[in-house]
């Protein structure tokens, strides 16, 4: 597939901004950039729109979803152009049902499938790392079984964790920001253990204002907080989607200059 235009472009990608520490781990820039792609073919081509798209952008970050039957060679061509673009790229996959034990042996399959590429290419075409999108709470019984559902992705999460460990991958996953009441079995609340747990935390919060009452600022403060606390990494994620019905949840619409300028003005309202 090849995009036509930069505006097409766009309305594929989710763009986040990163706050909190910075370790990046490409380049010298202090701040984050990133997006998630999850139309894995347009990257078939080179990848060369999605690079220049990021380029213009300031992306300095890519997430990158993977299909597992696609050949190596095009992942490494691409990942090795976005690093020498000073560009990140992070694996990503992602299925509600992950949280389940049953499905445990499909995302232990991502770290196996990453790892197993990484240790055939050279280093400018290795995986950066990994990034996990499960939303466990789009199933259907998380409303009945909440509790057991966190129980076993906390499970899931642990094995996946432990098989990965010293690799030299970043870890991270996305996260809503009402996350905030839900606690572990152990009395822990889930979010100090994702967020102290993995490297960095995606939080979605999809809004288009900053520092309104339920804006992005006052929605994610706890995470903020508890990044601060633990000495971890905050993605703020915001959408830039058509949004029918829900336009207080993206940018659409708003012409690049305006939320770049909201985006410069959470950055530095951290």
């Amino acid at each position: 597939m090849k995009v036509k235009s930069y505006p097409m472009l766009a309305s594929l990608l989710a763009v986040m901004l990163l706050v909190g520490l910075h370790t990046p781990a490409y380049g010298e820039n202090a701040t984050k950039k990133a997006t998630w792609i999850w139309q894995t073919n347009l990257i078939q081509d080179g990848g060369e729109e999605v690079l220049r798209f990021s380029r213009e952008e300031g992306i300095n970050l890519i997430y990158l979803q993977i299909d597992r039957q696609m050949p190596s060679e095009i992942y490494e061509a691409f990942i090795q152009r976005a690093h020498e673009n000073q560009i990140a790229v992070h694996a990503l996959g992602g299925d509600p049902r992950w949280a389940l034990t049953e499905y445990r042996e499909d995302m232990l399959g991502l770290a196996d499938w990453v790892m197993n590429y990484n240790g055939k290419v050279s280093a400018g075409a290795k995986f950066d790392g990994i990034h996990l999108d499960i939303e466990p709470y789009v199933l259907a019984h998380w409303e009945d079984e909440k509790d057991k559902i966190i129980s076993t992705w906390e499970q899931n999460l642990k094995v996946f964790l432990n098989q990965v460990s010293g690799n030299n991958l970043e870890l991270g996953i996305d996260i809503p920001f009402w996350f905030d009441p839900y606690t572990l079995g152990s009395g822990t609340s889930l979010n100090e253990w994702l967020i102290g747990t993995f490297d960095h935390v995606t939080v979605m919060a999809y809004r288009n204002e900053v520092e309104s009452e339920h804006g992005i600022l006052d929605l994610t403060r706890d995470e903020l907080e508890l990044a601060n606390r633990l000495g971890k990494q905050i993605l703020i994620g915001v959408n830039t989607k058509e949004m029918p019905g829900e336009s207080h949840t993206s940018f659409y619409g708003h012409g690049k200059e305006r939320m770049n300028e909201k985006l410069e003005h959470l950055s530095s309202a951290l």
